[in-house]
C-alpha cells in the first residue's frame, strides 16, 4: 500500500469548439476531458497540483494527452479555454485542513497543561 502519491480525478468532458482532429480531420468532433491532479497522503487528498487534459476524437477515437498538446497549438488554445471553465474541487485540500485541525488540537491541549 502506498502511503503517499499523486492521483487525478475527472472534472468533466467538454466539447472543444472549432477544433479539428489531428488524425482524421473531423471538424468539431474533438472532446476534451479535464482532470485535477492532487498529492495524497494515505489516500487523503492534501493539496492540488493543477489540471491536465486528454483530447479524444469522437469519429476515430484518436486521443492526445496533455504532453501532446505542446506539438499542437490548436489543442493548447482549446484546452486553455476549457481549463478556465473548470474549478478544482475544494476537497483536494482536505489533508491540509485535517492537519491544521490536528495541530490546533495538539496546541490547545499542550497550552492547557
Amino acid at each position: 500500500m502506498m502511503l503517499y502519491g499523486i492521483e487525478a480525478t475527472s472534472l468533466g468532458m467538454y466539447q472543444a469548439e472549432q477544433l479539428c482532429c489531428s488524425k482524421c480531420g473531423g471538424v468539431n468532433s474533438v472532446k476534451m476531458k479535464v482532470f485535477a491532479k492532487y498529492f495524497h497522503v494515505s489516500r487523503i487528498p492534501s493539496f492540488p497540483l493543477g489540471k491536465i487534459g486528454v483530447a479524444v476524437c469522437q469519429n476515430c477515437n484518436h486521443s492526445v494527452d496533455n504532453q501532446g498538446f505542446s506539438h499542437l497549438q490548436q489543442y493548447q488554445l482549446a484546452f486553455r479555454q476549457i481549463e478556465k471553465k473548470t474549478t478544482i474541487p475544494y476537497w483536494s485540500c482536505a489533508g491540509i485542513g485535517l492537519l491544521l485541525m490536528l495541530m490546533s488540537l495538539v496546541g490547545y491541549s499542550l497550552a492547557g497543561i
